[in-house]
């Protein structure tokens, strides 16, 4: 049996909190402490674009801590998961790495590319599983698009456009979110769940063209234009909308034989509207991707780590150095943004 501590417990360290329970149905693992700087944050309520996090057990039946120090100490680990501000990502991970402790560590992988390479140091010279948060990467349904892309089914893509669009996240430990320097705007934090799979999918593009705007955190909200060979992607993000503004995302993919489209409705399909047939009609097809009682992409996400810690595999999914690809391109981003012209990767 693995044992493990989850580290951080606001939003998403609530979330893989509850999720515990599904993914211990399928893994041979124990959850043994939990730790957080801020003692209320075991018991608060804390409001997620993905809903509500509450922790719907009693919490005494683990080890608390207030100090990760302490808990790496005192605790018998295998694995750590990481859901704290991204400007501690790197440090925590590499300490628990250094013990030769597997880390879990939530997206955005780090600040800056000097943090990211610190942490896949530490991997390879401990021997150690990292993986980063990047659930996109596990929903079935943006796998689904992935995969009638790369199969090419249906033709060379022409163009692509993905974006993700929500209010101010304002319910964040000392309003985190909304500090540039520990978050690194919504480019890092939220947008960054759109360059990872960009990147995944098409490949690092050949130049970049970004427009950004500056509304409160800095880098709230950002378009770009990736340039590859023969097509391109536009994305879009934007997390200074007005309060109760639902979170939003969309994708969708124009290729030579069809128009690939992520659902929004809560059947979680792909669909496919398919050119030239149908008397000039397009042929439309829904891909079922979910399932009621299938596991979450976060779910996914840690099966997948676990599988690799006790099969002693990487991942054919994901790897650091892949996810240290999506900070590389948000990075390009901002410089492009920042000069107001075209950058060449």
């Amino acid at each position: 049996m693995l044992k493990f501590a989850i580290v951080g417990l606001g939003g998403l360290g609530k979330s893989h909190l509850t999720f515990y329970f599904n993914v211990k149905k399928h893994k041979d693992v124990e959850l043994v402490a939990l730790c957080d700087i801020d003692p209320e944050q075991l018991q608060k309520k804390v409001e997620l674009n993905i809903g509500t996090a509450t922790v719907p057990v009693d919490l005494s039946q683990y080890h608390l801590y207030t100090d990760m120090d302490e808990m790496l100490e005192k605790e018998s680990l295998d694995f750590i998961i990481t859901a704290v501000p991204t400007y501690l990502h790197a440090e925590l991970a590499v300490k628990a790495m250094d013990k030769g402790i597997h880390v879990f560590s939530e997206k955005p992988m780090a600040l800056n590319l000097e943090q990211c390479q610190s942490m896949v140091d530490a991997a390879k010279r401990n021997n150690v599983k990292l993986q980063i948060g990047q659930c996109i990467r596990f929903s079935p349904q943006y796998q689904c698009l992935r995969d009638l892309v790369r199969s090419g089914k249906y033709g060379k893509v022409i163009r692509a456009e993905f974006t993700r669009i929500s209010a101010a996240p304002l319910w964040s430990w000392n309003n985190w979110f909304m500090n540039f320097d520990m978050s690194g705007g919504a480019v890092l934090d939220l947008h960054v769940h759109d360059v990872d799979f960009v990147q995944w999918t098409f490949g690092m593009p050949k130049s970049v063209m970004s427009m950004a705007s500056h509304y409160e955190s800095g880098f709230d909200a950002i378009t770009s234009n990736y340039g590859y060979d023969g097509f391109y992607v536009t994305t879009m993000t934007d997390w200074s909308l007005a309060p109760g503004y639902p979170f939003t995302t969309s994708g969708i993919v124009s290729c030579e034989g069809a128009t690939i489209v992520l659902s929004q409705d809560e059947h979680a399909c792909v669909s496919v509207f398919e050119r030239g047939v149908n008397d000039g009609k397009s042929n439309i097809h829904h891909i079922p991707t979910y399932n009621e009682g299938d596991l979450n992409y976060y779910e996914l996400e840690m099966i997948e780590f676990i599988d690799c810690i006790e099969k002693k595999r990487d991942s054919d999914i994901i790897s650091a150095e892949s996810t240290m690809d999506s900070i590389r391109l948000a990075l390009i981003e901002q410089e492009s943004a920042n000069k107001g012209e075209k950058v060449y990767v």
